[in-house]
């Protein structure tokens, strides 16, 4: 029976392969897949978007690890909110996009109570939300447009659970900054007027 896990560096938890044919790297996730199917599948894994932001889950943080064992996926997942209403749309793209490659195998969708934070967005996830108007650091929030963090929140909500939206007073733009399930203290900069409202 094969077996192979692909597990990324940072992940708290990781499975060991018991496999004495899977070895090396394979993408950034850890060992070198088995076969030509297993390839694909894992490829198909990674390239799965987020269902409201045009960036892979891999890129996102939110893509754990995945463990391979004969026709057995096992996926682990660490959701940006940990009540993120976007998590049954997520296993079924993944489990749809393992299924295009290849039907015999069977996906299990886990998710982590570890709470997601922006340090676990890679350095091209960053770019992505960047370019599509998402900043990712609420602590020293920047506006993804002209860079300035003359910055201001603009209310509690944004257009989903993990958005916070906020305003750029240097260019006017409105953006969304991502936010975990963690509390970050939020350094509050001070107005024109002279009012803490950021």
């Amino acid at each position: 029976m094969n077996s192979a896990t692909l597990a990324r560096p940072m992940a708290p938890r990781t499975t060991r392969s018991t496999s004495e044919h899977a070895v090396g790297d394979a993408a950034g996730l850890g060992v070198r897949p088995v076969s030509e199917s297993f390839d694909l599948v894992h490829q198909a894994i990674k390239d799965v978007e987020d269902p409201e932001i045009p960036v892979t889950l891999f890129d996102l943080g939110v893509l754990r690890s995945v463990e391979v064992v004969g026709d057995d996926i096992r996926v682990v997942l660490r959701p940006t909110r940990l009540g993120c209403p976007g998590r049954d749309r997520m296993e079924r793209d993944l489990i749809s996009a393992v299924q295009q490659v290849d039907q015999r195998y069977r996906v299990a969708v886990d998710w982590e109570s570890v709470a997601w934070t922006d340090e676990d967005v890679t350095a091209r996830g960053r770019e992505v939300l960047r370019e599509f108007g998402f900043a990712v650091d609420i602590a020293d929030a920047a506006c993804p447009y002209c860079s300035s963090r003359d910055v201001a929140k603009q209310g509690d909500f944004g257009g989903a659970l993990c958005k916070l939206p906020y305003n750029c007073r240097a260019c006017g733009s409105t953006f969304d900054v991502m936010r975990s399930s963690v509390p970050v203290a939020v350094t509050l900069r001070p107005s024109i007027d002279g009012s803490n409202d950021g």
